[in-house]
């Protein structure tokens, strides 16, 4: 089993999540990375293409590093862009969250603190999934639908509590890995992460 002792957790950057389309529909009761993540997409009706293809290249060269460097996560830590981002969100008049991500990849490097700003920052729990574009939560994925998990108890936000029942969950999950069909279990590497929501003003500024 992992040792809890040994997770060290880095500070990396933002996600924001839409939550209001047909797709994050499907998500209800879990509020973790998987789901209709940076929504902006060429659909669009309100924001001009320009600033569309502005979107899609700095995602592409700033975020989406984590299938090409185990140590980066797809994560944003530039405040600047993550408020141009939810403002055009508001011209489309998307409803989103943003979620702070804390894993134990390196990079990025965020200098914010959660546990310090508890009166922006509102725990979530831990999730475990890609640290990729896809944002595949195994939590939301496997819990209740395999037997074999369905023992483990998620809080209010779809995710775990406690590091240690997580842990738990992962060591049954790589056994199960072996004992299961290929097809039952997400094979690729997983990580954990540490969430938490933003709930201060908009536009953000810490």
């Amino acid at each position: 089993m992992i040792n809890q002792e040994e997770i060290r957790y880095f500070a990396n950057g933002f996600i924001i999540k839409r939550i209001d389309s047909q797709y994050a529909g499907y998500y209800k009761n879990y509020f973790g990375i998987e789901g209709d993540i940076w929504p902006i997409d060429k659909y669009a009706k309100n924001i001009s293409k320009k600033e569309i293809e502005y979107f899609d290249k700095y995602l592409d060269e700033n975020i989406y590093k984590a299938d090409n460097n185990e140590k980066f996560v797809d994560v944003c830590n530039d405040i600047d862009f993550l408020n141009t981002y939810i403002n055009a969100c508001k011209i489309e008049e998307y409803k989103v969250e943003v979620l702070f991500c804390e894993t134990q990849r390196l990079f990025p490097k965020c200098e914010i603190n959660p546990h310090k700003y508890s009166e922006i920052f509102e725990f979530l729990g831990h999730d475990y999934g890609y640290p990729g574009v896809d944002y595949y939560s195994g939590v939301y994925n496997d819990v209740k639908r395999l037997s074999q998990t369905s023992q483990f108890l998620l809080n209010s936000n779809g995710l775990f509590e406690d590091q240690d029942k997580l842990l738990e969950y992962i060591e049954l999950r790589e056994k199960l890995k072996k004992e299961l069909p290929e097809n039952m279990l997400e094979q690729g590497e997983f990580i954990i992460y540490k969430l938490w929501r933003y709930i201060g003003d908009y536009p953000i500024k810490i």
